[in-house]
């Protein structure tokens, strides 16, 4: 019964693996098989409660709403003060059946209660507590807190491969993992299923699950964000790669140095530090790789004198742009570009994209092992 599924019930109803090569790492190979040629792993669990977020793409809470109703949604959010508290006492006393409460996904104005089980119960309790119950829905969900909980504590502990963050769980665990993590992945699906949400990455995980179209990488940088190229006269950039091959699917550092050739000092903020680098076909602004975790930085200000230099640590990283390619950009000679945004040339209040430098390409081996 999914009410009272355990971490052990999650993992034992693991099937077999298919025969793949565990061997290869990701990316391993420049003919790296595509989502449809690459065996689907089996989930250790699957859920198939009508509506629940494990039958639906994954959505986020006012995605794609304007300013003007983003700003509708949250007036009517903060008239809704004491519905989350109500719902989850109450939830929390039924530990069996409750899973968490949100503001409802594709109507983001209304509060989201959850339960595994008994929803016309739990409807109409909650119809009794709360202030405003036309604007609460009682949904049903695959797995209760309790056993969320569990499983996210059951991964905490393992060392995990290329983790960059495991998240706590409402309807599923969250679980994102570097470009390097798709082996660990497969393990992990093959013994939780979808009671995880994994990210691999760019695309989430394993394939069948992931949009193709929407991804974490950057759109091309030619025609598209983050803005129309410029210049800063008197500003020469080079950018150098630390080191210059790297295996697929890993980070790595960088540096880049603003050089002052001119005769008057430059003033300049930047969008912050460090700076992420993306992976480009040689010779091409298409974009291939990108940088994908968590980037805990500065503020930033080219303040350069005259023949003097500054240097600004990037990031870069090896996640697919392409999930036909694998999770990893796979082997091969590309090339590291750094866009470096100038926010101050553009009003806080514009909706113009932001005007960028960019930096000299730098050559980059990407290798299998």
């Amino acid at each position: 019964m999914l009410a009272t599924l355990t971490v052990a019930a999650i993992t034992s109803a693991c099937a077999a693996p298919p025969s793949m090569d565990a061997g290869a790492p990701a990316g391993s190979s420049t003919m790296a098989a595509t989502p449809t040629s690459r065996p689907e792993p089996t989930p250790g669990r699957t859920c198939t409660v009508p509506g629940s977020d494990q039958t639906k793409p994954r959505t986020v809470s006012g995605a794609g709403l304007s300013p003007t109703q983003l700003n509708e949604v949250g007036d009517a959010q903060t008239k809704l003060p004491d519905q989350f508290a109500t719902i989850r006492q109450y939830g929390q006393s039924h530990p069996s059946e409750w899973t968490g409460t949100r503001w409802e996904p594709d109507h983001p104005e209304r509060v989201e209660a959850l339960f595994t089980a008994n929803i016309e119960t739990h409807r109409a309790a909650l119809a009794s507590l709360v202030s405003e119950p036309t604007r609460v829905d009682v949904h049903q969900s695959c797995y209760t807190k309790a056993d969320l909980d569990a499983v996210l504590a059951a991964i905490r502990a393992e060392p995990g491969v290329g983790y960059l963050g495991v998240g706590g769980p409402l309807t599923a665990v969250d679980v994102a993992l570097t470009a390097q993590g798709e082996t660990y992945a497969e393990q992990l699906w093959h013994r939780y299923g979808d009671a995880l949400s994994i990210t691999v990455g760019a695309f989430a995980y394993p394939p069948s699950r992931a949009d193709p179209t929407r991804s974490a990488c950057p759109a091309d940088i030619i025609g598209g964000a983050p803005g129309p190229e410029t210049t800063v006269p008197g500003l020469e950039l080079t950018l150098t790669l630390e080191p210059t091959s790297v295996v697929s699917g890993a980070n790595f550092g960088a540096k880049l140095t603003a050089r002052n050739t001119g005769t008057t000092p430059i003033r300049r903020p930047i969008e912050g530090q460090p700076l992420t680098g993306m992976i480009v076909d040689p010779g091409t602004r298409h974009v291939v790789g990108s940088y994908t975790g968590m980037v805990t930085g500065t503020g930033a200000t080219f303040s350069i004198p005259p023949n003097g230099h500054q240097v600004i640590d990037v990031l870069v990283g090896t996640a697919s742009c392409d999930l036909d390619k694998g999770y990893a950009v796979p082997p091969g000679t590309y090339g590291v570009v750094v866009p470096v945004q100038l926010p101050d040339t553009t009003p806080i209040t514009s909706q113009q994209p932001i005007p960028y430098l960019l930096s000299p390409e730098a050559p980059l081996t990407i290798t299998a092992s």
